[in-house]
């Protein structure tokens, strides 16, 4: 029988005997019970047991109680043991208000010893009457609690360097505490250090995958011990995010340089945070922030750029044995953006404090100057002459072709690999890839790079052919053209060439990427090419839609592409090199697209004369220098400007048109009955996801006994998904895995890839049902400025 008592009962040490004396605790109900009792094994006909010590302890409480003083209890109630006397220490600090106490207090009944806790049951001082588990559960969580809170408070007093390669801690001779301001629960450190250089509060607020979050940090810059420049220091504060941990995030450690440069992208400024946060439940998180500021149109995306911070987030697994800590898999990464308002950016202005914070400003600002007006290179460009294609690339054939048209094409085959590494292969219904390229420009066959699309291919067993159409730099004339005669004649050439080489008939894998995309969905829908004759479709930002972001939407909104046709003339053919004889008009059009604006400014001629017609074509932090001197020099070396005419019809359409405007491909969506795969990049550059997510939705809808695809990769743009560093790594298994999932062509089944998801910049993206009224205010936006000038220069 289970009950309370008076819980007075007292344990005594009896030095005489050396026994433990036990004074059991006041029952008052306890004849009442033995009566019960003896009723029950009556009734019952057993026989009533009764302990010695007459009470029996089922949940063991107690031993450590907790109290106000060390008179009548072992700790307080925040866990911590009380050190009514310490001989051993002449002057020491607190943990809990970091005071400095001599031997004159040592007799205090609220002294702690730093660092030692009770988190147990044994805090609790008397019986709660119901199983305790989940009393015990709240008072460990209650001390885990103070216990963070201790512990930041320390370090931020003492400093403290942990293994590895983190460095020194945050905030260094301070203490921290709250306060609210203006309504907000804002990080308050008192007490600078005299070697700060300026210490800065922020407040960032946004979403994590969707979740709301906030995090609160404060920087300590300029510093003399962490031998930084003012825009470089160390960062504490904490993060909330209730969807992650119930409670706060403490920023334990973390360092800030609001000042980096890349030689990949020497006109561009980033602001790099890197944070180890922890909980106070005890799981550890690496958080990565970055704040990317390009120079684009004297300042214009400024102020949201400087206020916007890209967040991963990680879990960190703790290895004890080693003392070290790591990142877990690629499954956990979170990924957000946070922004700090301008009214609490007002407030950091107001509460920066330090010797130092009129340098910090000055050099901010002149930082933002340089980058955003002055548009100057932070850093010497490494771009190789010499960039030493291998020796070693796979040998392959050429294959010129005519088409009907009298057109001149070429393919490029190799034969497959005698030892493929998928040796699963072989089941598979086709063994033959037809690479399709983008705008004049080279993605697969890249004999700089360790690795490329053709030579994975080749690894898995496949024979590879990569067709280029008169869209190529390599094949291109001045003879004017459409993408409807690279419809009509280059694809039905290429196919039948393919066959007839062969020597059989079989369906084939097509990987098409941006305008090689538009074509073979255009051939496939106008009937130009059988469908049966294709197995599955990969493709790379591109599908019967096309999506372009608002900066592209406005260069084709202007008659930029038809001025720049009817200024050329018979010769549409732009010739980027130095070198290459060309006209007048050749010349002051390359100036004209020199001064163009571009999201991403290149010290290389040929790639911001690319860029100036268009857009640029990929992110260039994931290119290597390498790559990018010889896409400079061996591939963009010529353009043919025809077919623009037709590609701006199809944006401005925002799915694919004939060559009149007339939508004359879509009406036929029920012929593409085929597996496909749609793999869009997920830092918008040139098209945006819509126009994979459309496509992957309508083929869903039309033939759902098909397998459909659709992969959002984060971190890349337009081509870099297949000419990127890491594209190996995070794109070519996507494909892979597209053109063998063609086996199960007709499994019934769709699919989404759980690859991370995509953090949009709204500044940039804009759906197609939008471009008709963002235009149309873009319009009214001129006339109102010319008016205001007009007006202006009258009065």
């Amino acid at each position: 029988m289970m009950g309370h008592d008076g819980a007075d009962g007292r344990m005594q040490f009896d030095p005489d005997r050396s026994r433990v004396r036990f004074f059991p605790p006041t029952d008052p109900l306890i004849p009442k019970k033995i009566h019960t009792m003896e009723r029950i094994t009556k009734r019952i006909g057993g026989r009533m047991f009764m302990s010695a010590f007459r009470n029996t302890v089922v949940h063991l409480l107690g031993g450590c109680n907790a109290g106000r003083n060390s008179k009548d209890s072992v700790a307080n109630p925040s866990g911590q043991i009380f050190s009514p006397f310490r001989p051993y220490s002449t002057s020491r600090t607190s943990l809990c208000t970091g005071d400095q106490i001599s031997d004159a207090a040592d007799l205090d009944d609220n002294l702690v010893h730093d660092g030692l806790y009770v988190c147990d049951a044994s805090l609790i001082p008397c019986a709660v009457g119901v199983n305790p588990s989940l009393t015990i559960t709240t008072i460990a969580e209650h001390v885990a609690r103070g216990l963070v809170d201790n512990a930041t408070s320390y370090y931020s007093q003492k400093g403290f360097r942990s293994t590895g390669d983190r460095v020194t801690s945050v905030m260094k001779n301070s203490h921290e505490s709250f306060n609210n301001i203006n309504g907000e629960n804002r990080i308050i450190m008192s007490g600078i250090g005299r070697a700060a250089g300026v210490r800065v509060w922020e407040t960032l607020s946004g979403s994590v995958e969707g979740l709301p979050c906030r995090l609160e940090i404060v920087m300590d810059l300029g510093s003399a011990q962490s031998n930084h420049g003012i825009l470089r220091g160390q960062v504490g504060g904490r993060f909330k995010m209730d969807a992650l941990e119930t409670g706060l995030l403490h920023i334990v450690d973390g360092t800030v340089d609001m000042c980096f440069s890349h030689t990949r992208t020497p006109f561009s400024q980033y602001m790099f945070y890197k944070l180890l946060l922890v909980s106070e439940n005890g799981a550890m998180y690496e958080m990565l922030g970055k704040k990317e500021m390009k120079p684009f149109w004297l300042g214009l995306t400024a102020l949201t750029e400087s206020r916007t911070l890209e967040l991963e987030l990680n879990v960190v697994s703790n290895d004890l044995t080693r003392g070290t800590t790591r990142t877990t898999g690629y499954m956990t990464t979170m990924r957000g953006t946070v922004q700090i308002s301008f009214i609490n950016l007002l407030l950091s202005l107001i509460s920066m404090k330090g010797p130092r914070k009129f340098d910090f400003v000055s050099s901010l600002l002149l930082s933002l100057f340089r980058t955003y007006f002055l548009s100057t290179s932070r850093l010497q460009p490494s771009f190789l002459e010499n960039y030493g294609e291998s020796q070693q690339y796979p040998q392959y054939t050429v294959h010129d072709m005519v088409t009907d048209d009298g057109a001149r094409i070429s393919c490029w085959r190799w034969p497959p690999s005698p030892k493929p590494n998928d040796v699963s292969k072989t089941d598979f219904s086709s063994s033959c890839v037809l690479l399709l390229n983008g705008y004049s420009g080279e993605s697969y066959c890249l004999p700089t790079e360790d690795n490329d699309l053709v030579r994975t291919l080749l690894n898995s067993g496949y024979e590879v052919w990569l067709l280029h159409t008169r869209l190529h730099f390599s094949v291109c004339t001045n003879n004017p053209f459409s993408l409807d005669d690279i419809v009509r004649f280059d694809l039905p050439a290429a196919f039948a060439g393919m066959a007839e080489l062969r020597s059989k008939v079989e369906p084939i894998h097509v990987v098409a990427h941006c305008i090689g995309g538009l074509i073979i969905h255009m051939a496939l829908l106008g009937g130009y090419v059988p469908v049966s004759s294709v197995a599955s479709l990969t493709c790379t930002n591109s599908s019967m839609f096309f999506d372009v972001t608002k900066l592209a939407m406005v260069k084709l909104f202007l008659p930029l592409i038809p001025v720049s046709l009817w200024f050329l003339g018979a010769n549409s053919v732009i010739c980027f090199s130095d070198n290459s004889p060309e006209s007048w008009r050749h010349r002051l059009l390359k100036r004209a697209l020199c001064l163009v604006p571009r999201l991403e400014k290149c010290t290389c001629k040929e790639c911001d004369l690319f860029s100036g017609m268009f857009g640029n074509a990929f992110w260039h932090e994931n290119v290597t220098e390498r790559l990018h001197a010889w896409l400079s020099k061996e591939a963009l070396v010529r353009l043919p400007v025809s077919g623009f005419r037709q590609l701006r019809q199809i944006c401005m359409a925002g799915t694919v048109v004939g060559s009149n405007g007339e939508g004359k491909y879509m009406p036929y969506i029920g012929r593409l009955t085929l597996p496909t795969t749609y793999i869009s990049g997920g830092r918008s550059l040139l098209v945006t996801p819509n126009t994979t997510e459309r496509a992957h939705a309508l083929m869903r809808h039309h033939h759902p006994e098909f397998n459909h695809t659709r992969h959002l990769v984060y971190g890349y743009g337009h081509s870099d998904l297949l000419i990127g560093e890491m594209a190996p790594r995070d794109v070519f298994p996507l494909i892979l895995g597209g053109i063998s999932k063609s086996a199960g062509a007709h499994s019934g089944s769709t699919s989404l890839s759980p690859h991370t998801i995509e953090i949009q910049r709204e500044t940039w993206v804009i759906p197609p049902s939008q471009a008709t009224a963002f235009l149309r205010s873009l319009k009214i936006y001129f006339l109102l400025t010319i008016l205001v000038i007009v007006l202006f220069c009258i009065s």
